[in-house]
């Protein structure tokens, strides 16, 4: 990997984890949208230092999106809200 033996690639998985918690702690304030962008980017890391993360950002991503469009609905944004829906039936469509 590139540039592994840096001192800053050992922060770098550390750095992810914190990311993923801001992510988990908008979520758990209903920022469901809010934290769609950093799901959709952990979930998109290859790092081997970063699977158990990426897998529990797999596992999110759906409720999160679903949040999103509840979100969006309740603030009168149909068009975002929709769009939300549609991510979640055409990324997980056996997701219940």
């Amino acid at each position: 990997r590139e540039l592994a033996d840096t001192p800053s690639a050992a922060g770098a998985a550390q750095g992810l984890t914190d990311l993923y918690a801001a992510a988990n702690t908008q979520a758990a304030t209903g920022l469901w949208c809010e934290a769609l962008p950093v799901l959709d980017h952990v979930v998109t890391r290859t790092d081997p230092e970063a699977a158990g993360i990426v897998a529990a950002a797999v596992v999110d991503r759906p409720a999160a999106l679903f949040g999103c469009g509840l979100q969006e609905y309740a603030a009168g944004a149909w068009t975002e809200a929709a769009a939300a829906f549609d991510q979640l039936v055409a990324g997980y469509p056996d997701h219940p």
